[in-house]
């Protein structure tokens, strides 16, 4: 689902990268990212969530937490999302002195 599409008052994490990715990075990741928003769930709920890449810069989950709440635990399996990139690609996405 298009963030575009989601409600005015969604959750939104923006994470940004210390580079600019790659196209074969940004295709990877979006890949990864859109499979980890089909499965993401809160409590066995479905949550309503867009993951998108921007510029080739940031990286950002959206939430419609009309739906479905997201909670601790469903946020820490997306920054579990974010240290694998960081990791696998050699990023830093979690400074937030940036």
């Amino acid at each position: 689902m298009s963030y575009k599409n989601l409600a005015d008052n969604t959750r939104v994490w923006i994470y940004q990268s210390n580079r600019p990715l790659s196209e074969q990075e940004v295709k990877s990741i979006q890949e990864q990212g859109d499979d980890f928003i089909r499965r993401w769930s809160a409590h066995g709920a479905k949550l309503n969530a867009s993951f998108e890449i921007f510029h080739n810069l940031f990286i950002a989950l959206f939430v419609d937490e009309e739906q479905a709440k997201a909670t601790g635990c469903s946020i820490d399996k997306s920054v579990r999302l974010i240290k694998s990139f960081e990791k696998e690609f050699d990023l830093s996405l979690l400074d937030r002195t940036r």
